[in-house]
């Protein structure tokens, strides 16, 4: 990408900037999501999962509000139920392989997170 844009790329996203309309869209989207792959696998850790099952647990738990109406509907409970799994499977395989997650377990866990808060 840099010797294509003529010069040093800060990440692909600014490659993809530099190239525009020189890249597919199928790629673009790859790229794309490689990229936020590895900016959320970066910051992975046992505990950083562990904090968002427990902020998941606690989401889960909260009481309805004062129309009577929960706070989470079935759609919001099974999308976070998916982030949990997602997160819990790419710690235990971080856990395994020296804190290096697999991208795909990763990406699992930030499609569930962004499909969960809408």
């Amino acid at each position: 990408m840099a010797v294509a844009s003529g010069g040093h790329v800060q990440g692909l996203n600014a490659g993809i900037s530099k190239l525009k309309g020189k890249l597919p869209n199928k790629l673009i989207k790859r790229l794309r999501n490689l990229e936020a792959c590895y900016n959320i696998q970066r910051h992975v850790t046992l505990y950083s999962c562990q904090e968002l099952l427990d902020e998941v647990s606690r989401a889960l738990q909260q009481e309805p509000d004062k129309d009577g109406k929960e706070e989470f509907d079935e759609k919001h409970l099974a999308n976070n139920e998916a982030a949990a799994a997602a997160a819990a499977a790419a710690a235990r395989n971080a856990s395994q392989a020296g804190a290096q997650a697999d991208p795909k377990l990763l990406k699992a866990a930030a499609d569930a997170h962004h499909k969960a808060i809408g």
